[in-house]
């Protein structure tokens, strides 16, 4: 074994990584495609005590009422709303139409799908651990929002015109 290979050079790396892939195709592309990214968007941080990344002596989320609702709600919202945020995303990118919206809202919305997308895929390439993806959240769930106002908007549409008919 060369220095290189000792200090995890990125061609040792990408050997490793091949031989993984040549041994088991399908596992490693499951873990690439869906695996990764599902850990990076969950709340599942390996590294991490439920929603502390570093240990507490104290905190309200486990000492007032208030704050424990609070994320209890949260843990219960989240894997909903990431669904419904990539959801989104792949209705802007393949059927923009769908979502009802100002082309400006639009080319916002589709900037926000872009940005998380892309850290989706760098999290694909590297170590995908949730707590990178906590920037992304509050966009994310945002995106979520979109899918909802669409059917809601359908839905109104569908209602008015039965009225007229009526």
């Amino acid at each position: 074994m060369d220095e290189a290979e000792k200090l995890g050079a990125p061609g040792s790396a990408l050997r490793h990584v091949a031989s993984r892939f040549a041994a088991h195709p399908f596992a490693q592309a499951r873990w690439y495609l869906l695996g990764k990214p599902y850990f990076f968007l969950s709340l599942q941080d390996v590294q991490s005590f439920d929603i502390e990344v570093f240990p507490l002596n104290r905190t309200p989320y486990y000492e007032r009422f208030e704050f424990a609702m609070l994320r209890i709600g949260t843990r219960a919202l989240h894997a909903p709303l990431a669904v419904l945020g990539v959801f989104a995303m792949a209705l802007l990118a393949f059927a923009p139409a769908r979502l009802r919206m100002s082309p400006e809202a639009r080319h916002a919305a589709s900037l926000v799908a872009l940005l998380i997308a892309y850290a989706i895929a760098l999290h694909m390439l590297a170590a995908p651990f949730p707590r990178y993806a906590v920037p992304f959240r509050p966009m994310l769930y945002a995106l979520a929002l979109l899918p909802l106002q669409a059917a809601w908007a359908a839905w109104r549409a569908r209602a008015s015109a039965r009225v007229a008919a009526a």
